[in-house]
C-alpha cells in the first residue's frame, strides 16, 4: 500500500516510459487532491513541481506540501500525472492513491535510536527509504500480532444497549462528541440531557447517574430523571468521537525500534522464508518455533503482550 506519512512533506517518486523502456518525457505535469473532509467535502486539486532525478532514465519525484498531510483529517491523497513522451504527442497519466498513515516511530527516530549513520559515507548508514521501510514493517508486524491499530480517527460506532448503565464499545474511546438512542440525540455540544464518562479501560462508557437515584424513583419515570439501566436491551446507540489512540503509547514506540532495527538482521530474511534451521562450516543456527507466531523479536512480544486484542478485559 503506498503511504504517505501525517504531517511529513511526503515524497512521490514514478517514472515514465515508453514502449516497455523508461524514457525521460518531452512534457509532464502532476498534482495531488486530498480526500474529502467534514471540513472541505469538495476539496480542489494542487499542483506540483516535478524534479527529474538527474541518474535514472524517466525518473521523476515531487514533493507534496505539508499542509495537505499536516492535519491528518483526509485520510488519502490522490496522485495525478499526465506526460508525454519525445516524438509521441499522445498523453500517458498516471494515478495513485496515497494513504495518510501516523508511523509509530519517526524517522529521525528510529534513525537516532538505532544508531544509524546520516552520512553516507558510514557503513551504518541507512537512506529515507530504507528507514521508512523499515518502520512500516515494524508497523505491520505491530498491528498483525495485537490485533489492532494504534492510529486515531473521528467517527460514529453503532452499539445495542444490554439493559446496564455501561455500555461496551467494539474500539477504543478517548473521546465522545454525541450520543444518540435509536437516531435521537441524548447528548452532544448543544444538548445534554444526560453525561458520560470514558471507564479507564477506554472500551466502555457509563451513563452518570446521582447516587442512589434507582431507589427514590417511582413508576411512570420522568423525562429529567436519568432510568435504571439506562442503556436498555435492544436499543441502537450511535457513539461519535474519537476512536483509537491519539497518542503512541510508550511500549509500541519501544517495540517499533526494536523490530524496525531486526529489518536490517540477516534473520529476518530466514524467518520471512519460514527456514527453521541453518547449518554452515561450523556453526548451526535452529529458530524456536515462536519466532514464526509472534512479531520474530521476543522482548518485542513481551513489551506488546497487554495490547493484545483477545486477551484484552473490556468492563
Amino acid at each position: 500500500m503506498a503511504e504517505l506519512h501525517i504531517g511529513s512533506q511526503g515524497v512521490i517518486k514514478f517514472t515514465t516510459y515508453s514502449q516497455g523502456e523508461f524514457v525521460d518525457s518531452a512534457s509532464i505535469t502532476a498534482s495531488v487532491k486530498p480526500g474529502p473532509t467534514t471540513a472541505i467535502p469538495n476539496p480542489t486539486s494542487t499542483s506540483l513541481t516535478v524534479i527529474n532525478d538527474d541518474v535514472n532514465e524517466g525518473s521523476y519525484y515531487a514533493y507534496v506540501p505539508m499542509s495537505l498531510t499536516l492535519s491528518g483529517e483526509a485520510k488519502y491523497i490522490d496522485f495525478y500525472a499526465s506526460y508525454t513522451i519525445p516524438g509521441n504527442s499522445t498523453q500517458s497519466v498516471i494515478n495513485r492513491r496515497y494513504y495518510l498513515v501516523r508511523p509509530y516511530a519517526a524517522i529521525d527516530e528510529v534513525i537516532e535510536a538505532c544508531s544509524f549513520g546520516l552520512d553516507k559515507s558510514d557503513p551504518n548508514h541507512k537512506t529515507y527509504d530504507e528507514v521508512a521501510a523499515a518502520e512500516r514493517y515494524a508497523r505491520y508486524r505491530i498491528n498483525a500480532y495485537t490485533g489492532q491499530r494504534f492510529d486515531a480517527s473521528s467517527k460514529t460506532v453503532e452499539v445495542l444497549g444490554d439493559g446496564t448503565d455501561t455500555i461496551l464499545l467494539p474500539e477504543r474511546v478517548e473521546s465522545i462528541s454525541k450520543v444518540t438512542v435509536d437516531d435521537v440525540v441524548v447528548f452532544s455540544d448543544t444538548i445534554s440531557n444526560y453525561t458520560f464518562t470514558i471507564t479507564p479501560t477506554n472500551h466502555a462508557i457509563r451513563v452518570d447517574k446521582p447516587a442512589g437515584i434507582e431507589a427514590f424513583e417511582t413508576y411512570p419515570y420522568t423525562e429529567d430523571i436519568a432510568e435504571p439501566a439506562y442503556f436498555k436491551r435492544g436499543k441502537r446507540y450511535a457513539i461519535t468521537g474519537v476512536f483509537g489512540y491519539e497518542n503512541i503509547p510508550s511500549e509500541i514506540y519501544e517495540a517499533t525500534i526494536l523490530l524496525a532495527n531486526d529489518f536490517f538482521h540477516q534473520d529476518t530474511v530466514w524467518k520471512n522464508k519460514y527456514i527453521k534451521r541453518m547449518q554452515t562450516g561450523d556453526w548451526n543456527i535452529e529458530l524456536s518455533g515462536q519466532a514464526f507466531t509472534g512479531t520474530g523479536n521476543a522482548t518485542a512480544d513481551r513489551i506488546l503482550e497487554p495490547f493484545i486484542a483477545n486477551r484484552m478485559v473490556v468492563i
